[in-house]
């Protein structure tokens, strides 16, 4: 038989793969209902930190020194976001709240959308083919998915740093590492979880060469510490006072969160070992080859970690269930690709409520896991070089 016979072949099972995975994204669109919606407005995160910008108090005496009462927080809340986040948002002053919502929903729309597309382009295979338009359609749908629609209705800033490690992703794939450093050390200092992505990608880099680690470890050092250096006081109040605070709280698990902490303590030491090390591993052997892959996985793992971890925060996943369907597309790829795409967007986009919140915590981290461990045994072929992308053939060759 020849390879085209072959492939032809193969036609029926991929055509049974997207209707599949269309008809589980568009099944997803029930489980909207379980959002959390506080529905007394729409924005209950962005209003924190709406209330601090606006706020006398932490104009004159600090940011983290009112409560949350005298700033004008629904919750009482106390503002805990690290000082270069909050700034990042000193738009806000300019609009009503209501308004200044509405914007931030739009941005937040816009650039998901145009993060998507920047993963799909760095992947570099599907230029001008048919898998393009189902990829396009996937992340369209993804984004009406349960964590998008959840993040967009508290006006979450996950999106910061999801933006952020797209630019280390890509300037890492350029292999520009010092910057991909930079940014990478600015997305720890926007908030604190990608340092468990950094650490991943640390490890693999060290594999690749030394350069290549000091140029990743001192960019982001250096990105880290100028990201922060307007506030150095706010950044140690914030890093001594604030951050341990937050990180002793008493972890939750529900249906629409996902902290390993809440699990019984061995459980969640040895499953946190075993995510962390099997993506640590991972990076360890195929960072050099699979890098958009490892660092889709890093940023996706990052937030099971934190004592607080609302499945908003699942948005860091969205690249990886994009690349891991764009591997199950490719005509040679195995069945275990189409598996794990299926069994990604089933535990964390489209299939929340069909198990309890710990069983749905098991299969996620399962998952992960085992995705980690089909990049380490299989890999999925390496990324093209932007510049080839346009090229006949470019689709086979090596970044």
């Amino acid at each position: 038989m020849t390879p085209r016979q072959q492939l032809r072949g193969r036609w029926p099972s991929r055509v049974l793969f997207v209707a599949l995975l269309g008809g589980l994204l568009i099944a997803g669109l029930w489980t909207l209902s379980l959002v959390p919606f506080y529905k007394a407005f729409w924005g209950l995160d962005f209003q924190n930190v709406y209330a601090f910008h606006t706020c006398s108090d932490a104009r004159d005496l600090g940011i983290y020194v009112p409560t949350g009462a005298a700033c004008g927080d629904v919750l009482d809340r106390r503002l805990i976001y690290p000082p270069l986040l909050f700034h990042l948002f000193s738009w806000v002053r300019l609009f009503a709240f209501r308004d200044a919502a509405m914007v931030w929903t739009g941005a937040s729309v816009a650039v998901m959308l145009l993060v998507g597309g920047v993963w799909a382009w760095l992947d570099g295979r599907f230029a001008r083919s048919w898998r393009l338009i189902v990829l396009t359609l996937f992340w369209l749908l993804l984004l009406m998915q349960f964590p998008f629609v959840f993040s967009i209705e508290r006006g979450n800033n996950d999106i910061v740093p999801v933006v952020l490690w797209t630019m280390a992703a890509a300037l890492f794939t350029w292999s520009r590492y010092g910057l991909a450093g930079g940014a990478a050390g600015v997305a720890v200092a926007v908030k604190v979880y990608p340092a468990v992505a950094l650490t991943v990608i640390a490890v693999g880099a060290m594999r690749m060469n030394r350069p290549v680690f000091a140029k990743l470890v001192l960019g982001s050092i250096a990105g880290g510490l100028l990201a922060s250096a307007l506030w150095p006081g706010e950044t140690i109040h914030y890093l001594t006072v604030v951050l341990p605070s937050f990180a002793n709280q008493m972890a939750h698990l529900f249906v629409y969160s996902h902290p390993l902490q809440a699990m019984p303590a061995p459980f969640a030491i040895g499953l946190g070992a075993l995510l962390l090390g099997s993506w640590v591993f991972a990076s360890w052997r195929r960072l050099d080859d699979e890098r958009l892959l490892l660092f889709a996985g890093a940023l996706a793992i990052s937030t099971y970690f934190s004592s607080v971890s609302w499945d908003y925060n699942l948005i860091t996943a969205y690249p990886l269930l994009l690349l891991v369907a764009a591997r199950a597309l490719e005509p040679d790829s195995s069945f275990i690709w189409r598996f794990a795409s299926v069994t990604s967007v089933v535990a964390i986009a489209s299939g929340r409520g069909l198990l309890s919140p710990t069983a749905q915590l098991l299969v996620q981290i399962g998952l992960l896991v085992g995705i980690a461990w089909v990049v380490i045994i299989e890999g999925g072929g390496q990324p093209t070089r932007a510049t080839d992308l346009d090229e006949p053939g470019a689709a086979g060759r090596a970044s």
